[in-house]
């Protein structure tokens, strides 16, 4: 497969996998968990310290004003192309207030 493939058939299951969570009534909490680097992978590699929490085990990237975490899909996804433990990133932006 050519870059240009491979990136088309990302964007295609982005696209249907944030269409189907639009449309079901289970909270984000319940098809999806962080997935945690292992804390051997996480400290050496991520330069990570071996008490963090698994959430903080499971960013893979921040700025300032979003953070990307790495989660896992759970048993009884009922969404079609995603399979239970299939890994994905999240990016969570952080919404403020302008005062007026």
């Amino acid at each position: 497969h050519s870059d240009a493939q491979v990136h088309s058939d990302a964007q295609e299951q982005q696209d249907h996998l944030q269409q189907t969570l639009m449309r079901t009534s289970r909270g984000f909490g319940e098809l999806f968990e962080y997935a945690p680097f292992p804390v051997e992978e996480w400290t050496s590699q991520w330069d990570g310290d071996s008490d963090d929490e698994e959430e903080e085990r499971s960013v893979l990237g921040e700025g300032t004003f979003a953070m990307t975490y790495r989660i896992r899909a759970l048993q009884g996804m009922e969404i079609d192309g995603v399979s239970p433990g299939q890994l994905f990133a999240v990016k969570t932006i952080t919404k403020t207030r302008r005062k007026s």
